[in-house]
């Protein structure tokens, strides 16, 4: 038993060999083939600057388009909107197959379109004529 003990001694006191010069070669050799050889578009556009910056150009010049006008002219947002004016055109029509003269329709055209352009709150949706008890 002592000799057994002798010779587990001498092994683990035994230097480890150097190894070899080519096995870094070999070494990589093999893990070149379960490695990515090169970036792909993604990697390269996301490390870049250059790509980054391109992004945030690209962000910062569509809030900015997003600002202007498409429609020609100057737009103001006072004036009237499309349903509005269709409302207007649909009481100076009504006013004068109601046999009104051609000023009072346009003046009930423009009434009209005051109320029409106006946002309507909570009090001016009530109805007075609807105060008593609901008809179906």
């Amino acid at each position: 038993m002592m000799q057994r003990n002798m010779l587990e001694e001498r092994l683990r006191e035994t230097a480890w060999p150097e190894p070899g010069s080519d096995l870094r070669d070999r070494v990589l050799a093999a893990a070149t083939a379960r490695v990515r050889p090169s970036a792909t578009w993604a990697d390269r556009m996301w490390f870049s600057r250059r790509w980054r910056l391109a992004a945030v150009v690209l962000v910062l010049a569509l809030v900015v388009l997003d600002r202007i006008p498409v429609v020609p002219g100057s737009y103001s947002p006072d004036a009237p909107g499309f349903a509005a004016a269709e409302t207007a055109r649909a009481a100076d029509e009504a006013g004068r197959q109601m046999g009104l003269s051609p000023e009072q329709a346009k003046a009930l055209a423009r009434r009209a379109l005051i109320a029409a352009s106006q946002l309507a709150d909570d009090s001016q949706l009530e109805m007075p004529f609807l105060d008593g008890p609901r008809h179906r």
